[in-house]
């Protein structure tokens, strides 16, 4: 109670200009680039598309795409992935072996 909401502040720190064409030139080489990062997954999703890292769909795109919950989305049709860090340490070679083949 008796709480007063002062304001709100959001911080950008973008990624620096050179990374998408460094990130091109590697997948033009043949250089298969994966980011690791601290940040939410949704925004590591996004800094990802921006920086030309993710271009393909990943479960979350396909279920809206299709209107469906994520569960029901066939891996088959997801060919990008954001793994949240803390899933890691659960990892088996399986899940290593299906995050590791999408593009």
């Amino acid at each position: 109670k008796n709480l007063v909401f002062i304001g709100l502040i959001s911080l950008v720190d973008p990624p620096r200009m050179a990374v998408p064409g460094a990130i091109a030139d590697c997948h033009t080489a043949g250089i298969r680039v994966i980011m690791v990062t601290g940040d939410h997954p949704f925004t590591a999703k996004a800094i990802g598309r921006k920086i030309g890292l993710i271009t393909y769909d990943t479960v979350e795109d396909v279920a809206e795409k299709n209107n469906v919950p994520v569960e029901s989305v066939d891996d088959s049709q997801v060919k990008a992935v954001v793994v949240h860090g803390n899933n890691l340490i659960a990892y088996k070679q399986s899940d290593w072996d299906r995050t590791l083949s999408k593009t």
